[in-house]
């Protein structure tokens, strides 16, 4: 693995001297990944997401570094409890976990944690919890970043280099391309169900009206693939690794240097005067 000034950037790496050392190096910024463990159609890992954000964290970490926390899984993915292979928590516990875990990253000496999100089913439950950090005044502060949205001008170079069809997400065209970049031994394409992935747009009313249920996804895809996977390809996703990595990089390098957010934060605590 590559070090950068001496140091992993994995915290299970660091031995507990260099893991003082290293924290000060980062400015004291945590990385965690999140992901979970689901079905990612038949010819995918249950990890996919867990596998996809720790190599992205890690990547961008040697290029802007960080330290990174080891997976957090703990998260939501409640609309797969019906197929093998699901860690699905109940609510409170996913709150409950990942504010215990930012307070013992806070404890060990780190001010800014960037929760790196690759589960689509993460992102309220991301976002929302960064919004309860203003339950209670707290001398750190919690970013939620996304890794699948890409720039226009990412996407556009995309388009032009790939001819490829509306990628629907979970299982699709991106992910199996990534998950062939990191390690192709994991992908068993010989598993791919014809025509599986296709939307079967039984909520279709509900969700035009803008209504949103807990069943909306499994009302789609009860087979938790989107897309077709067979137009999947390794350099397609090293592209979109090599992309999303310089995102997170820059976004890492904001969150590190930038001393407004903690400053705002504290102001607001101050106003509403909790304690």
């Amino acid at each position: 693995m590559k070090l950068q000034n001496n140091f992993h950037v994995e915290w299970s790496k660091l031995n507990a001297l260099d893991f003082v050392k290293a924290k000060d190096y980062a400015k004291k910024t945590c990385i965690i990944p999140c992901g979970c463990y689901e079905k990612h159609g038949n010819h995918l890992p249950l990890g996919t997401d867990m596998i996809i954000a720790h190599t992205l964290a890690v990547l961008a970490a040697k290029e802007e570094y960080a330290v990174v926390y080891p997976n957090h899984y703990y998260t939501q993915v409640s609309e797969v409890g019906h197929y093998p292979g699901t860690i699905a928590f109940p609510a409170k516990h996913q709150i409950e976990i990942l504010q215990e875990i930012c307070d013992e990253v806070y404890r060990n000496g780190f001010e800014k944690i960037i929760l790196l999100n690759s589960h689509g089913g993460n992102g309220h439950l991301l976002n929302y919890f960064c919004q309860t950090q203003l339950d209670k005044p707290r001398d750190y502060i919690v970013y939620a970043y996304h890794v699948w949205p890409l720039s226009k001008e990412q996407l556009d170079h995309l388009d032009k280099k790939y001819d490829l069809i509306l990628d629907l997400g979970h299982a699709g065209v991106k992910e199996t391309s990534v998950i062939m970049a990191i390690d192709s031994s994991l992908v068993k394409m010989e598993y791919v169900v014809p025509d599986e992935g296709e939307a079967l747009r039984r909520n279709l009313e509900t969700t035009k009206s803008g209504l949103f249920t807990a069943i909306n996804w499994y009302a789609n895809f009860p087979n938790h693939i989107a897309g077709d996977p067979n137009l999947a390809f390794k350099e397609y996703g090293q592209d979109i690794i090599d992309m999303q990595t310089i995102r997170i990089a820059k976004a890492i390098k904001i969150a590190k240097e930038n001393k407004v957010m903690p400053d705002l934060q504290k102001e607001f605590y101050a106003r509403t005067k909790r304690s």
